[in-house]
């Protein structure tokens, strides 16, 4: 019974359509700095031609605060600290405080650019075989509007990483996007990617 049982295992994951390792996401910077951008490529690895949906103007990559405006947040930044622990957004609402902007040490990080709040999104087509880089923009501390500053709270002492990740499901495909979008896709010959990738893990210079 196990000799059957690990026999449709073999047979099951050779018909699956790619392997974990045919699609790679890494970024291409040496360290992650403020203010500058991260770029990052896609390899594709495998036999198959893959769509994949970026997210071009997108400013904070973890966050939830933007949830109800129904973004897709791709790919998203994550920030780990010397524990393995994830480092979440903040955001302080400084309606009620106006004095408290002043008081922060956000400026040691922060701008004041005003962001466009909705996603735009781009297929990316990349052919079995190929790979595409990309750039996004990295920032620790944005400025919405005068009353709202969304950044990460960190330690100048501590060492943090930061790695992206894509991750995109069918059910977003096929609810954001027209039958004829998905169509014409399919008629170039490519597949839109539904599944997740974790890039590599880069030091993060706060100084």
């Amino acid at each position: 019974m196990k000799t059957i049982f690990i026999s449709l295992l073999i047979i099951f994951f050779s018909f699956t359509e790619y392997n974990k390792s045919d699609i790679r996401l890494r970024i291409i910077n040496t360290n992650i700095r403020d203010n500058e951008k991260i770029t990052f490529q896609i390899e594709n690895n495998s036999k198959i031609n893959y769509c994949f949906i970026i997210d071009t103007v997108f400013p904070i990559r973890s966050t939830d605060y933007y949830h109800d405006l129904n973004a897709l947040i791709n790919p998203k930044l994550t920030i780990y600290d010397g524990q393995n622990k994830i480092n979440s957004i903040w955001v302080k609402d400084v309606s009620y405080d106006k004095n408290s902007q002043n008081n922060t040490n956000l400026d040691n990080y922060g701008h004041s650019q005003k962001y466009v709040k909705e996603d735009k999104l781009s297929l990316i087509f990349v052919k079995a075989n190929s790979s595409v880089k990309l750039n996004i923009p990295f920032h620790l501390v944005v400025r919405e509007n005068e009353e709202t500053i969304i950044y990460y709270k960190l330690n100048d002492n501590e060492k943090y990483k930061c790695e992206i990740e894509y991750s995109v499901k069918k059910d977003f495909i096929n609810k954001r996007f027209s039958n004829s979008v998905i169509d014409s896709v399919k008629k170039k010959g490519y597949k839109f990617f539904t599944d997740k990738l974790v890039s590599n893990k880069l030091p993060l210079i706060l100084k």
